[in-house]
């Protein structure tokens, strides 16, 4: 048995503050065949550990999961009961031995955005990349913008305010990007469509 270390970095915006005494839980998951997800670790904690970025160590064994297999990493954090970051699973693979991957986590108010796919053409080394939060139903009603460098490699933060977000909502969020005739062409960014606020369930009333 060969056992090999995957360090998942959990990165923060770099303005954003967590609060004292939170609490965290992870769960990984092997998403290798999504059909079938299995779980592969999770952990808890009463206590954030202090340095950033948060470094969990997923533990592969080389006997069991193969150079490739990819897995899910959900990460909640709370502070007295309101959690903190919005609903959003990661992946990542296993690239072989040991090795780390960076996850860009979204407090409430931020969102992660990573580019996953662009057109094979050129555009200047000055080139915006223009990045949209609208709701999924109409995408004429904007809820943020960002404006950020096409030629960035690692995810940004789109801020967005949480007190015009309605429970249950779904939104989309769109990219584009300058070329070098000036014109704009779309580009596909993650997450595509979330929901920023899930919706409150009442509980049932009993008795009468």
């Amino acid at each position: 048995m060969t056992q090999h270390t995957i360090n998942a970095l959990l990165h923060f915006p770099p303005d954003f503050e967590l609060p004292e005494d939170c609490e965290i839980s992870i769960r990984i998951q092997n998403i290798t065949n999504r059909d079938a997800p299995r779980l592969h670790s999770k952990w808890g904690s009463n206590t954030l550990p202090s340095k950033r970025p948060i470094n969990f160590s997923v533990i592969v064994d080389s006997d069991l999961v193969n150079i490739g297999s990819r897995f899910s990493i959900d990460v909640k954090i709370a502070h007295q009961g309101t959690a903190l970051l919005l609903d959003l699973e990661q992946d990542f693979w296993w690239a072989g031995g040991d090795h780390d991957t960076d996850i860009h986590l979204s407090p409430v108010g931020y969102i992660a955005v990573e580019k996953f796919w662009m057109p094979r053409i050129g555009y200047p080394e000055d080139s915006k990349l223009f990045v949209k939060l609208t709701t999924d139903d109409n995408r004429e009603v904007v809820v943020s913008e960002s404006v950020s460098l096409t030629k960035q490699i690692t995810p940004f933060y789109l801020r967005y305010d949480p007190s015009v977000i309605k429970p249950g909502q779904l939104y989309a969020l769109t990219g584009s990007f300058e070329t070098y005739s000036q014109r704009q062409l779309s580009l596909g960014i993650k997450p595509a469509k979330l929901v920023l606020m899930p919706e409150t369930v009442q509980a049932p009333a009993f008795g009468g």
